[in-house]
């Protein structure tokens, strides 16, 4: 591989340069203040000042000592009376190219690593198939209509969705042998609550949790037009300062829910698409695995006799986590029903895939994972590389080169996805279920409920960092592009000295289209609404 841009030997043969005490660098030896890239373009542009003709002897002997000084500081040579431009520029080509070598094998790695182990397509697919038998089944609603989840809209039609649309999704093609838990269709196969659409293993017990708000004070509810005597029930919107925690009726049957905070549920505050952010605490009710339909049927029909749900709901979840073991994901299901103060219901839902730590068995999830970590043990020795070249340049010169900044922009965003993973990969979540029982018996039913939603968060965001890196890291291969071809090296210099005069039309076109998207939501969306 050839560096075209880089002049010959015969260029700078003979060329010495041996400073004079009058032109010594004031401090330290200037050899360490200057950086690689700078110094080769310092040499361009010198080139075009002198013109063509004159380019390749008497262009470069117009450098000067001090010029000469700065080519050798970024080559990494010291300047003594043996010092030639030619043996820094060769010095230069040298470290160029192997840093060059180094970073294409690093980036492969790291797509292949990162690629692997996230398998975007197969997850797409998985949570797709979920998410159609949750959204898309029809259940017959209160008015003798068919319904789907999102058209949900009253609490007849929440308690219809609970009793006729979830058991579709719970109960069917779900056999599995009673002895072993395996799936199957044998003829004594069980058909209660484990195995979800066939495949999917429930792995903990399906979590309702319900939150409740405080009816405003009565001096605060005084209705203002004469259509009443007396004072009425305001309630409010949920807000953690007006949550109820008073008992309410539960299941098994004479029994009442006592409130929960989130510490004890060890689960998270919420506010994905929702109106709100609701505390991870509530009333709860846990489903167990191995529940048969009529047990399900039972439970719910007595807590919507007993007022389970009134005007004090504020919002209830229904938490699911199953995982399956052929693509060795899990699925994490969290549907979010909000009870407003006006009488509407507000449905939201957030499905989330993710693999845990457990390697056994899995070829190319061992692969992913190692690459992984080959990647980060990579970004130390190119972060170590990097500070060397801090060192040798000092902090000013070396961070006036942007793609620098880039790097180091880089590194801080990998070491914070970095730690993300290490949390995520140490959840109570997965060192409890990677854990042996300790005899022979299988452990279902499970007891402990995890919060999967917030894990499934955790994830995404480890996710968007490690896209953060590929962007980063993409870009940052222009840097190394530029001297394998002039035409990208004029590209990026047009680019970057037009940068200040694109910023600002840039800013300009943000307040236009901020001045838009404010006028369209105060008038075109209003508009809009009425008229529909």
């Amino acid at each position: 591989m050839s560096l075209k841009q880089f002049p010959s030997h015969g260029a700078f043969s003979g060329h010495k340069v041996d400073p004079g005490e009058d032109e010594k660098p004031p401090g330290r030896n200037i050899a360490q203040v200057f950086d690689v890239d700078q110094a080769w373009d310092m040499m361009e542009k010198k080139r075009g000042e002198i013109g063509e003709e004159m380019a390749q002897i008497e262009g470069l002997a117009a450098l000067g000592r001090l010029d000469a000084a700065r080519i050798a500081a970024a080559a990494g040579l010291k300047v003594d009376a043996n010092f030639t431009i030619a043996q820094a520029v060769d010095s230069f080509r040298k470290i160029k190219f192997r840093e060059i070598q180094c970073y294409l094998v690093f980036l492969t790695i790291f797509c292949f690593g990162f690629v692997i182990r996230a398998d975007r397509h197969r997850a797409n697919i998985l949570l797709n198939t979920i998410e159609d038998g949750l959204m898309y089944a029809p259940f017959l609603s209160a008015n003798g209509q068919y319904k789907t989840f999102n058209q949900i809209a009253s609490t007849e039609d929440f308690w219809a969705y609970t009793q006729n649309g979830m058991p579709q999704f719970l109960f069917s093609n779900n056999m599995h042998d009673p002895e072993t838990l395996s799936p199957g269709v044998e003829t004594n196969s069980s058909s209660d609550l484990l195995w979800v659409m066939k495949y999917n293993l429930l792995v903990q017990p399906m979590r309702i949790r319900q939150l409740r708000s405080l009816p405003l004070p009565l001096e605060e509810c005084s209705i203002a037009i004469r259509l009443v005597n007396d004072r009425i029930e305001c309630w409010p919107r949920y807000t953690p300062d007006s949550e109820d925690t008073t008992p309410i009726p539960g299941w098994p049957d004479e029994t009442l829910l006592e409130y929960k905070t989130e510490l004890e549920l060890l689960t998270e505050p919420y506010n994905r698409f929702t109106s709100t952010t609701y505390s991870g605490g509530g009333f709860v009710i846990d489903v167990p695995q191995l529940t048969t339909e009529s047990e399900y049927q039972a439970m719910f029909a007595h807590l919507r006799e007993n007022g389970w749900t009134s005007k004090a709901t504020r919002v209830i979840f229904y938490d699911l986590c199953m995982y399956n073991p052929t693509l060795r994901f899990y699925v994490s299901v969290r549907l979010a029903f909000e009870f407003t103060p006006f009488g509407s219901v507000l449905v939201s839902k957030s499905l989330r895939t993710f693999k845990g730590p457990s390697l056994s068995g899995a070829t190319w999830d061992v692969a992913g994972f190692y690459l992984q970590q080959i990647v980060y043990l990579a970004v130390l020795g190119l972060l170590v590389w990097d500070c060397v070249k801090l060192r040798q340049m000092g902090a000013r010169f070396h961070f006036s080169n942007p793609w620098n900044s880039l790097a180091m922009a880089n590194y801080v965003v990998f070491f914070i996805a970095y730690s993300v993973s290490a949390g995520f990969l140490g959840a109570d979540a997965f060192a409890f279920y990677d854990s042996d029982p300790g005899d022979d018996t299988v452990g279902v039913p499970q007891t402990q409920v995890f919060d999967f939603d917030a894990l499934g968060a955790e994830y995404t965001y480890y996710e968007g960092l490690t896209g953060v890196n590929a962007l980063l890291s993409w870009i940052r291969l222009l840097e190394y592009v530029k001297y394998f071809h002039l035409g990208i090296a004029q590209l990026l210099s047009t680019t970057a000295k037009c940068a200040a005069d694109c910023s600002i039309w840039l800013l300009m076109l943000a307040i236009i289209l901020f001045a838009y998207a404010q006028a369209s939501s105060l008038f075109v969306v209003r508009r809009t609404k009425t008229k529909h």
